[in-house]
């Protein structure tokens, strides 16, 4: 059994990754250092929901990698992803 953060926990994942960065305004020099990105920005959001649903993708790919290797080389049960 493999396990991925899906689509379900999208919103409260971005509401936790606005309040983790609102940090990054308190650094000296956070425009250039962070490439303009500012958490309070509804555009920084947007690119980062983007790149956020960009990796899930992968994820996903890789997690079934993970998963069938667990029933192939170590005979667990498949459970699916």
């Amino acid at each position: 059994e493999t396990y991925v953060m899906g689509l379900h926990k999208t919103e409260a994942n971005m509401r936790v990754a606005q309040k983790e960065n609102e940090a990054i305004l308190l650094e000296d020099g956070h425009g250039l250092r962070y490439d303009g990105y500012d958490p309070n920005d509804p555009e920084s959001m947007i690119a980062l929901s983007l790149r956020q649903n960009a990796y899930l993708d992968h994820s996903l790919l890789f997690s079934a990698l993970v998963q069938r290797q667990f029933k192939d080389r170590v005979g667990r049960p498949d459970r699916g992803v």
